[in-house]
């Protein structure tokens, strides 16, 4: 039982240890573009220079592109924005 609870502690500190994952999003039009983000409930405009890269939604979120398509994101993702439209990898 000894044995048990001191893997468990293991287990628990290495996952508290990692990192959050984030999704990157690249605005890859020749225009600056908005990002509309919702976040734990928390709403948010990216502005995103052309060629630039964000990281966002770390603990998930909802965004809306600027073609006004809407996605969701749970974070860990490779997101670009292509003639306004979201591409995600």
């Amino acid at each position: 039982m000894k044995i048990l609870s001191i893997a468990f502690l293991a287990i628990a500190s290495l996952v508290g240890a990692l990192p959050a994952m984030a999704a990157d999003i690249t605005n890859a039009d020749k225009k600056a573009v908005v990002i509309d983000v919702v976040e734990n409930g928390n709403r948010s405009k990216l502005p995103l220079s052309p060629g630039t890269t964000e990281s966002i939604c770390s603990s998930g979120c909802f965004i809306t592109a600027p073609n006004g398509d809407r996605i969701g994101l749970s974070g860990g993702e490779t997101v670009k924005i292509s003639g306004g439209a979201v591409i995600v990898n």
